[in-house]
């Protein structure tokens, strides 16, 4: 079941039919297609440091970011928040991202979830694969590498 939330974003530039978009700046937007409206943007991690890096990375690139840094009451901070995508660390103290994870599933929140975390590549994969995450980016220190990662997941979530 998918919640249906309500936009947290306001339109950058008119978009035509198949998607493009046109008017003044449109060349700048088409080079950020996947950041045409301020998405928000939840991102749980207990590392201070990396909530400061992906904060400061995805507000750069247009997002509207929200940090915790825990996971304990996070669900409710959720529906408080109304993320368009929530950004989750696996290893979380008191509560793993996997676990925090599968508590939202089991309230049939579907809100899209990307692990963002140093954990083993294939263990995060099938963890993500397990709660219907949208999918998986590694910790890098590679801020062009992170958002690449960050909107081809992001792109899949507005294309579905």
């Amino acid at each position: 079941m998918r919640i249906e939330t309500q936009p947290t974003w306001e339109p950058a530039v008119a978009g035509n039919a198949d998607g493009g978009v046109t008017g003044p700046g449109a060349a700048p937007a088409r080079a950020a297609a996947a950041v045409a409206y301020r998405a928000r943007v939840l991102v749980v991690d207990p590392d201070q440091t990396a909530l400061a890096e992906v904060r400061a990375r995805l507000e750069r690139a247009g997002y509207e970011v929200v940090t915790r840094a825990q996971a304990l009451g996070t669900a409710q901070a959720i529906a408080d928040l109304r993320p368009d995508v929530i950004i989750l660390e696996q290893q979380m103290p008191a509560l793993s991202g996997e676990r925090l994870a599968r508590v939202l599933r089991s309230r049939q929140n579907d809100v899209p979830i990307i692990f963002h975390s140093r954990v083993d590549a294939t263990d995060l994969q099938r963890i993500a694969a397990e709660v219907r995450a949208l999918g998986v980016i590694p910790k890098t220190d590679d801020e062009v590498l992170f958002l690449a990662q960050f909107e081809r997941l992001f792109a899949g979530l507005l294309r579905a």
